[in-house]
């Protein structure tokens, strides 16, 4: 992936500090990136999704927009769309808080890629690479629909329900 590959990806960076998009938008711009779009809260987060084609999501995990919901309740929304350009969005989750057990809940949620804060312009670019050239099978079982949450594909699960799904068609294989 080159820097100009970047060139016509739409971004949503969805952050509630104002520096932390302008150095996510300043290191994309430096990828090559030329259509980056803002959001400070999950509210503005969705309006923006209904009203721009978007490639690749970068949500803060903890957003203080005053509602109670999260990056986690964007992601939650994304995976419940009707719009297949919505379910199947990449999503990559930033957060500073990187236990276990929320890295773990992200992926049960549905995103597709986890970057720990502080993060540089090498850790963000190695994400895209992986969205671009690792592009997860997403999974549709009864609980969860989404990237699959294994970094490999070993066919159905112990229930034997698991069924990848083709994002461009939206069909079951």
């Amino acid at each position: 992936m080159t820097g100009g590959s970047l060139a016509n990806v739409n971004f949503l960076i969805v952050d509630d500090s104002p520096h932390i998009r302008r150095l996510v938008t300043t290191m994309l711009r430096g990828m090559g990136a030329q259509h980056l779009h803002e959001a400070k809260d999950s509210t503005k987060a969705l309006d923006l999704l209904e009203r721009v084609p978007v490639d690749v999501a970068l949500v803060d995990w903890m957003l203080d927009d005053g509602t109670g919901r999260t990056g986690m309740d964007v992601v939650w929304h994304l995976r419940r769309s009707p719009i297949e350009q919505q379910a199947f969005l990449p999503v990559i989750m930033m957060s500073g808080h990187t236990e276990r057990q929320n890295i773990e809940l992200a992926r049960d949620t549905g995103v597709t890629e986890f970057l720990a804060k502080p993060f540089t312009a090498r850790s963000l670019f190695q994400r895209l690479q992986t969205l671009v050239e690792s592009p997860r099978p997403f999974v549709k079982t009864r609980s969860y629909f989404g990237p699959d949450r294994r970094r490999r594909s070993e066919g159905p699960g112990e229930d034997g329900e698991r069924r990848f799904v083709n994002p461009r068609r939206g069909t079951e294989t």
